[in-house]
C-alpha cells in the first residue's frame, strides 16, 4: 500500500512536470488546470491496474473519477481555448520577475502535483484494498451525493457559458438558475463529490489517512480558491448586492433585501 502511495506521488509530480514543459511551449501556465483533472484519472487507473483488484467498488470509483476528470479537463480546455493566460497567473508572473520559471515550476506545477496526490488518498486506499466488502446503504448515499455534486458542476458551467455568450450580459453578474442559490456552485459540487469519495473509502479502513482527501480540497476551496475568486469579482459593483442575497457555497433561497 505504501509503495502505491509513493508511486502515485511520483506519477503526480511527473505529470505536472510534463505540464510545465507544455506551459513553456504554449507560454501559458493555464495548462496546469487541464492537467489537474487528468492527473486524478492517471492515479486512479495506475493504482487500479498495478494492484489488479478488479472488484465492484474499484470499478465504481474508476468510472466516477474518469467521468469527472474528463468532463473537467475538457471543459477547461474549451473555456480557455485561444484566450491566453489566466489573470491569476499573469499577476503572479509580474511578482516573480526574473525568477518566473523556477517559481512557476515549484509553486504552481509541483505544488499542484502534491495537492493532487493528497486529494487522491481516498482513491488509492480503495484501489489497494481487497477487503472492502459489498455495497451498503452508506455507499448508495455516497454515490447519490456524488451525483448531486457532479450535477452542480455541470449545470453551473453550462448556465454560466450560456450567460457569457450573450453580449448583453457583458460586465454583469450571473445570478440566474443555480447561481441564484449559490455564488459558487462549482466549489460546492467539488466539496460534495470529494466528501462522497471519502464515504466510499470508509469500508476499506485507514480513516485517519483517507480523511486527508476531503480535508485538503476543503482547505483549498475555503482558504484559497474562494477568497481569490471573490476578490477578483469584487470590482464589479453588482457583486456586493449579489453577495448580500446569495450564499457563498451551500445552495439556498436568496435573502430578501430591504
Amino acid at each position: 500500500m505504501i509503495t502505491t502511495y509513493l508511486e502515485c506521488l511520483g506519477l503526480a509530480l511527473g505529470l505536472m512536470g510534463s505540464a510545465f514543459l507544455v506551459s513553456l511551449l504554449t507560454r501559458t501556465n493555464t495548462v496546469v488546470d487541464i492537467f489537474w483533472g487528468l492527473g486524478f484519472i492517471a492515479i486512479t487507473w495506475y493504482s487500479l491496474i498495478t494492484n489488479g483488484l478488479y472488484l465492484p467498488r474499484h470499478f465504481l470509483v474508476t468510472v466516477l473519477v474518469t467521468l469527472w476528470g474528463l468532463r473537467l479537463s475538457g471543459y477547461i480546455l474549451y473555456r480557455n481555448w485561444g484566450k491566453g493566460e489566466d489573470p491569476r497567473y499573469t499577476a503572479l508572473a509580474q511578482q516573480w520577475g526574473p525568477w518566473l520559471y523556477l517559481q512557476s515550476f515549484l509553486r504552481i506545477f509541483m505544488l499542484q502535483g502534491i495537492l493532487l496526490w493528497l486529494i487522491s488518498f481516498s482513491i488509492i486506499a480503495i484501489m489497494t484494498n481487497s477487503t472492502a466488502g459489498s455495497f451498503s446503504f452508506r455507499d448508495f448515499v455516497a454515490v447519490l451525493l456524488w451525483c448531486i455534486g457532479f450535477a452542480c458542476e455541470v449545470i453551473g458551467d453550462w448556465q454560466l457559458q450560456r450567460f457569457l455568450r450573450d453580449p448583453l450580459h457583458k460586465d454583469h453578474i450571473m445570478d440566474r438558475g443555480i447561481w441564484r442559490l449559490t455564488r459558487h456552485p462549482n466549489y460546492f459540487g467539488e466539496l460534495v463529490m470529494w466528501w462522497s469519495m471519502w464515504l466510499l473509502a470508509l469500508p476499506v479502513g485507514y480513516a485517519a489517512l483517507t480523511i486527508i482527501s476531503p480535508l485538503t480540497i476543503t482547505a483549498i476551496i475555503l482558504f484559497f480558491s474562494l477568497p481569490i475568486t471573490e476578490k477578483h469579482l469584487a470590482t464589479n459593483p453588482e457583486y456586493e448586492a449579489y453577495k448580500k442575497r446569495t450564499n457563498a457555497l451551500f445552495p439556498w433561497t436568496p435573502k430578501r433585501l430591504l
